[in-house]
């Protein structure tokens, strides 16, 4: 039985507007390269960076190098699936039509997100939410939970937090697999991470796009879900509720660790 095998083409273009002396900056910045690699690269003819096993880890890949300021492309089995242009430029971002929002607070109104006009408000998805929202038709849902600063260990980080939300989260699953760990955010106005999960409801495959925000002294996690089969249609919007979100972000107290080595800041992450 076959399988397919995914490949990350390095083309040595740059993205529109970005200068070759940035690129090469951010090759070292973003992408960790040192100065021989970097020259490697440069120099090859469209080599293959990194074969992978799975789509999405390809797809985080190319998504990476875009915001290096490259473009790169995601082959499968010797087809072009897409480029770093044609996935993430903003001509390819405006054909994605836009949804109507209404902002939902939470019922202290310390935190609001926007969600598309059609989702209504839910009082039963998790007892403990401060916000939950969503679709029935569409089968798509929100949940916002709040988690105090000073209830963690000292020592405690965000991106720890968020892989703790998201083991603890798969393990409560059926047939759940992680399939994006703990991931720092490189967008956005609070420090945060954010992850993947599969798993199965009542026997449907589900995907959940897990986000961790670090407001002062509160943690919000959002949970967004919907069929696995959509998911990734869904995705952009999901990532565009994440990125709406708002909330009054009280100081931490002096000798907090905010882990703000998380890049402030999408997630696309893929």
């Amino acid at each position: 039985m076959s399988t397919s095998s995914y490949q990350v083409i390095f083309t040595g273009v740059l993205r529109r507007g970005v200068s070759r002396r940035e690129g090469i900056s951010q090759l070292a910045q973003r992408l960790g390269l040192d100065f021989d690699q970097i020259k490697r690269l440069l120099a090859a003819a469209r080599p293959v960076v990194k074969r992978c096993s799975e789509q999405s880890e390809g797809e985080r890949l190319v998504h990476a190098f875009w915001q290096a300021g490259w473009q790169t492309e995601l082959m499968c089995n010797g087809q072009l699936l897409f480029d770093g242009d044609s996935r993430y430029s903003p001509s390819a971002e405006a054909g994605v039509a836009e949804v109507k929002t209404k902002a939902l607070f939470s019922e202290d109104r310390g935190c609001s997100v926007q969600v598309p006009e059609s989702w209504q408000s839910f009082k039963d998805l998790n007892r403990s939410a401060v916000i939950q929202s969503g679709s029935l038709e569409e089968n798509q849902f929100l949940v916002v939970l709040s988690q105090q600063r000073e209830d963690l260990p000292a020592a405690s980080t965000i991106g720890a937090y968020c892989g703790a939300q998201l083991k603890q989260c798969a393990d409560r699953l059926s047939d759940s697999s992680i399939l994006i760990p703990a991931t720092p955010l490189e967008e956005g106005i609070f420090c945060g991470y954010f992850g993947e999960i599969t798993a199965k409801i009542d026997a449907v495959p589900v995907q959940y796009l897990v986000v961790c925000f670090e407001c002062g002294t509160q943690i919000y996690t959002l949970f967004l879900w919907c069929e696995e089969q959509d998911y990734r249609c869904r995705k952009q919007n999901f990532e565009r509720i994440a990125f709406s979100f708002r909330a009054e972000a009280v100081p931490v107290p002096t000798g907090v660790d905010r882990d703000c080595a998380a890049r402030q800041g999408m997630l696309s992450i893929a």
